[in-house]
């Protein structure tokens, strides 16, 4: 299986599995030949008969990965030939097989790679299949370790001169063969790994390394032990045979472990495409430096077990099941037929042995059919109503039931009719809009008749009502009709359908405002990050009067705002810039402004802030009717203060100066304030909260005296006598009583008129004068407008 980032191409494929040109390893295969045909003698492996076997073990030291590595080799086994009958020593033979894996020509050449082997006849092992499982898994599941030896090849690289190297999905695919024959994949493993075109490349890679495989125990039969697999990634690209080292192959084994390409098998997919994520991380590292990823391929390690029927085969236990099926069958009156199917599932236990078909059955198991009733149909009576419980046994077979309904004596069926009256009101807007109403009215009335008969006796109708309506005003303009009445609907009356429209009244003046949103956005950047933003949006207004009905509009001027002045939050150790944005006004030509803070770090940093205290002065209004009227003037005062961040102490500046404003008591009709008025009064930081009181006193009841007499002294009679007012505490303790001036206007009350001569034409021409003014006004105001 080739993926689609695979960029092998077949031009320059290789098949890796031939004997490759130009290694020592055909030189091992030449001398072997050349001996074979000076001997004269044939060797035939026909008859392999391993009697005194024994295991000698290897050490080898790949001078360029420092790994000790260890081999188990068969010794001392005979082989029988047929024509001679000539014993040659397997040492021999084994030891050539070992050169050929391992590209070595002979012991005279690289003689540090291979060390002497060593004959253990006393400590040989035979394994048959009597041998206990225990004492398989020691020698089969031992993984299989190879050595690599350099070779001429390491020096080559791709027509470029760049050192090639492939992309590995390596997936172990191990079948078992159950005693019945039934064949069975074990879950798959995989794993991955690079191949360099430079094979000392390769000597650093990790090995291809499967672990041994438990497989399930089956009764009666002995389970296989499925080894592990170790080798390095030269051995297992260039040989592409999984050699692993028994002393005895094992007897569950069915053939030798197999690579091939990986199959373009949907089973494989998900394993070979589960590596994708790591090949790209390869293909983004190779691609920074000189090493050229030539692609992304698979490769399927075949092997096939047994299982081995133990001598003194175990019973094995299973089971038999049946179904018998009980079907009923409802013939509805419309015809329908309604089926309830009632399956029973009997078993019986049965015994065999492992690998044979005969088997000792035990009893049947008893199951029930449950009892049926059959659903009521109006009018009809089921024929059977109910189908009985029933046991169900081996000998019983499936069953069909059909149940039919027969016609009762006519039944009196009850019903309603039913229809619906609409009145749609179509209302005709100025603006050519319709806005439509529906009153919809449901009558109805019942009827009887017998079950399975068309024939119905009808009820009287019932009665409803349309609502009123009343059609929406529109400014300049008159609904026709205003309003449509409350109407009776019967079962006579029809649909209906109710046309409002609109006649202009005289042209009448609309005033409206349109309004626009200008905003400031300040986004204030923290030192950690965050962006703090504060919108500061405006709207301004203007007004506009219009003719009803017209879309011409005049307009007046746009309003003004202003967007508020800002401080940045202060952030220790840091400042601001800039530290405040200035309070602007916004017109009409103004746009939107986006404004950022930023900070900078200070050394050391000086923090900066301000203290407030707030001092009220209330005014205690005390009206006639006892009402008390309360006025409260706070003044904030603040100072501001500097100190070192992370220090908690502050340098103070001034308190700033406010003020108290004047306050001028309510007129009270009949009544004299005292005091009249409360002085404005500068607020300081030594100021302190205060409280006046201001009451009311009753003047003197003014008497007005006409007389037509010319007196030449007039002489005013003036009040003299004052109520004395209530002394005035304020908020520090101290009371004051305030003056009374003496007043004239109220005193005059009762002078002498001097005789009115013409006061009736004066009056005339003053209200000429008024009316005169009056009509100039108005006509100003429209000529500007």
């Amino acid at each position: 299986m080739l993926s689609k980032k695979n960029r092998i191409l077949a031009t320059n494929y290789k098949q890796r599995w031939a004997i490759r040109k130009l290694t020592v390893g055909v030189v091992s295969v030449l001398l072997g030949g050349t001996m074979l045909f000076i001997s004269g003698t044939t060797v035939s492996a026909d008859n392999f008969i391993p009697k005194n076997e024994s295991v000698s073990k290897v050490e080898e030291k790949v001078p360029n990965n420092n790994i000790t590595e260890e081999k188990s080799i068969n010794t001392s086994s005979e082989v029988t030939t047929k024509e001679t009958d000539t014993t040659i020593d397997k040492t021999t033979l084994n030891v050539s097989e070992i050169d050929q894996q391992n590209n070595v020509a002979s012991s005279e050449t690289v003689p540090e790679k291979v060390q002497e082997i060593t004959t253990m006849n006393n400590a040989s092992v035979e394994l048959d299949n009597n041998t206990p499982t225990s004492e398989v898994e020691k020698v089969q599941s031992q993984p299989t370790v190879f050595s690599y030896q350099p070779k001429e090849s390491d020096s080559r690289k791709d027509e470029n001169g760049n050192n090639v190297v492939t992309y590995f999905v390596i997936v172990r695919e191990v079948t078992i063969v159950k005693p019945n024959g039934d064949e069975e994949i074990l879950p798959y493993e995989s794993m991955d790994t690079l191949y360099y075109r430079i094979e000392s490349e390769n000597d650093d890679l990790p090995l291809i390394n499967f672990k041994a495989i438990d497989v399930p125990p089956i009764p009666g039969a002995k389970s296989p032990v499925i080894p592990g697999i170790s080798q390095t990634v030269n051995s297992f690209m260039e040989d592409g045979i999984i050699d692993t080292s028994y002393v005895n192959p094992p007897a569950q084994r069915i053939s030798s472990p197999e690579v091939t390409d990986l199959l373009e098998e949907e089973k494989y997919d998900e394993l070979y495409y589960s590596y994708e994520s790591k090949y790209e991380e390869y293909e983004k590292k190779f691609a920074k430096g000189d090493i050229q990823l030539n692609g992304y391929d698979g490769l399927l390690i075949k092997e096939k077990y047994r299982y081995i029927l133990d001598d003194d085969p175990k019973p094995i236990e299973g089971k038999e099941e049946k179904t018998i099926t009980r079907t009923i069958n409802v013939h509805l009156p419309n015809g329908e037929v309604q089926t309830t199917r009632q399956p029973v599932t009997l078993e019986r236990k049965y015994t065999s042995v492992a690998g044979s078909d005969e088997k000792k059955y035990g009893p049947w198991t008893v199951g029930r059919w449950e009892s049926f009733t059959a659903p009521e149909q109006e009018g009809y009576t089921a024929i059977p109503g109910t189908v009985d419980e029933v046991e169900v046994t081996s000998e019983s077979l499936d069953a069909v039931v059909d149940i039919y309904y027969r016609a009762d004596e006519p039944a009196i069926v009850e019903g309603k009719e039913e229809k619906t009256i609409t009145r749609t009101i179509n209302v005709h807007l100025p603006n050519g809009e319709v806005q439509t109403t529906k009153q919809p009215v449901t009558l109805e009335r019942k009827y009887t008749s017998v079950a399975g008969s068309d024939e119905k006796k009808y009820g009287p109708w019932t009665v409803g009502r349309w609502e009123s309506f009343t059609a929406p005003e529109q400014e300049g303009y008159t609904a026709i009709p205003g309003t449509v009445d409350e109407v009776e609907v019967t079962s006579e009356s029809l649909d209906a359908v109710v046309d409002i429209y609109y006649r202009a009244d005289e042209p009448a003046i609309v005033e409206g405002k349109e309004e626009k949103t200008i905003t400031r956005t300040i986004n204030v950047h923290l030192p950690n990050g965050e962006v703090q933003t504060t919108r500061q949006p405006v709207t301004l207004e203007r007004k506009y009067t219009s003719v009803a009905g017209s879309d011409e509009k005049k307009y007046g001027p746009w309003t003004v705002g202003r967007w508020e002045s800002f401080t940045a939050p202060e952030q220790e150790g840091y400042t601001a810039i800039p530290g405040t944005v200035d309070e602007v006004e916004v017109t009409s030509e103004s746009l939107d402004a986006v404004v950022d803070i930023y900070y900078r770090a200070d050394e050391p940093a000086i923090v900066e802030g301000k203290e407030e205290k707030t001092i009220t002065r209330t005014i205690n209004v005390h009206l006639p009717n006892g009402e008390v009227q309360a006025t409260r003037q706070p003044v904030t005062l603040e100072r501001k203060y500097t100190s070192v961040a992370g220090s908690d102490e502050k340098k103070y500046g001034p308190w700033t100066v406010g003020r108290w404003e004047s306050f001028t008591a309510p007129e009270q009709e009949g009544y004299t304030a005292i005091p009249g008025t409360v002085d404005e009064v500068e607020v300081t930081s030594e100021s302190l909260d205060a409280v006046v009181d201001i009451y009311y006193r009753a003047d003197e009841p003014a008497i007005v005296e006409e007389s037509e007499e010319v007196t030449d002294d007039p002489t005013p009679e003036t009040s003299t006598t004052s109520p004395t007012p209530k002394n005035i505490t304020n908020a520090k303790g101290k009371t004051a009583t305030p003056e009374l001036k003496n007043m004239d206007t109220k005193s005059k009350a009762f002078q002498n008129k001097l005789p009115q001569t013409g006061n009736k034409v004066g009056t005339i021409y003053s209200i000429i004068g008024l009316l005169l003014t009056s009509i100039l006004g108005v006509w100003e105001i429209i000529r500007k407008r």
